[in-house]
Parts: structure tokens; sequence; C-alpha cells
């Protein structure tokens, strides 16, 4: 049993030592107002690079309604395609009322700092719900 836990934990050591974070902030630019950048702050998010292709992590986790799952996938350095899922939903409603896809350009603007400039959009809104197509701009951070 000992030389599994340690199995476990050498691998697990190895797998996060070749791990890449990332850490982002959505700035929606629709009614921009930067006498309340408190609320863009809510918006941080933390990702995990599986591979160079593939990131999963959650997003908004200062806001009330509940944190958002989002997987990403990297097309080539620039351009990325996006979901996000709410974890939390109003009442009557479920989560897949509530997916949002994102294709974006990540621009390297200093070592691993990124800007991200996208468009977001509901799939397939609830009724009541519009769909509206939003421009965000995001800054990313990876180590």
């Amino acid at each position: 049993m000992k030389k599994m836990l340690f199995t476990a934990a050498f691998a697990l050591i190895g797998f996060m030592a070749s791990a890449q974070f990332m850490v982002t902030m959505d700035i929606p630019l629709k009614n921009f107002d930067t006498d309340n950048f408190e609320n863009y702050t809510k918006t941080i998010g933390v990702g995990y690079s599986i591979n160079d292709t593939y990131t999963v992590g959650i997003k908004d986790i200062g806001i009330e309604d509940g944190i958002r799952l989002f997987g990403r996938y990297n097309f080539n350095e620039s351009i990325y395609a996006a979901a996000t899922i709410l974890t939390k939903t109003p009442e009557g409603f479920e989560m897949l009322d509530f997916v949002t896809v994102e294709v974006g350009y990540s621009y390297n603007v200093y070592n691993a700092f990124f800007v991200e400039p996208s468009l977001l959009t509901a799939l397939s809104p609830p009724e009541g719900y519009e769909r509206d197509l939003q421009l965000n701009l995001g800054l990313a951070y990876r180590f």
C-alpha cells in the first residue's frame, strides 16, 4: 500500500511540475465603466492547461450567481474557442440553458502576459433571455 501511495504522489508531483496555469479576467466592453472597476475583478478565473491545445478551469469566482466552468480549445498559438457553463442556475432552468461560446484572439504583450479580445454569445438562450453578441477584452497571465 505504501508503494502505491508513493508512486501516486511521485506521479502527481511530476504532473504538477510540467503544468501550465493561467489566470484570466474578462472585461465586457459594452457599457464599460472605469468608475466601477470592482465589478470586473469579480470575473477573475483560473485555468489549467492540459496540453498546448486544451485548457479547463473556473471563471467568475466573485459573482453570487455561482462560478462558471470553462473549457478552451486553442487552434494555434493565437486563435481559440471556449465554452462556459454556469454551476448554479436560476430556479426553473437547467445548466445547459446558460452555455456560452466564445471565439477570440490571444495576443502576447510581454512574456507571459496576454491580451485576448473575444466575441461571446449564448449557445441557446432560454425563453425570456436575448441572444446578443458581446465583445470582451480578456487579460491573461500564464505561468
